[in-house]
């Protein structure tokens, strides 16, 4: 474990216990705009099914799940999510389910 904390750099990690039983008020809003800026606003199931309806574009492209990551934009560490557009070669119509689409052209 303690070789694992050097590696990963969490040797100085320092807790802080908050009170959750405060209501949250303008003035926290306003000591806190990083975190507020940050707030997830979108729910991944249904970002699922409208990249699904939206993005997938061919019927045998579809979008499995939806990853939370975190990238900089803009200089500032921001929470995105994403998705990888996967090929369902299971999806073609029947009449291309042939050998030559399902194991060299759609792969």
């Amino acid at each position: 474990i303690e070789y694992t904390r050097i590696a990963f750099d969490l040797n100085d990690i320092q807790s802080i216990n908050y009170d959750a039983s405060k209501p949250l008020t303008a003035t926290d809003l306003r000591n806190e705009p990083e975190t507020i800026r940050n707030v997830r606003l979108w729910d991944y199931r249904p970002l699922l099914q409208t990249y699904n309806q939206i993005q997938a574009l061919r019927q045998y492209y579809e979008f499995t799940d939806i990853d939370v990551d975190r990238y900089m934009i803009d200089g500032d560490l921001r929470q995105v999510m994403l998705a990888a557009r996967e090929l369902a070669p299971e999806r073609l119509n029947t009449n291309a389910q042939t050998w030559v689409n399902r194991k060299l052209v759609y792969t």
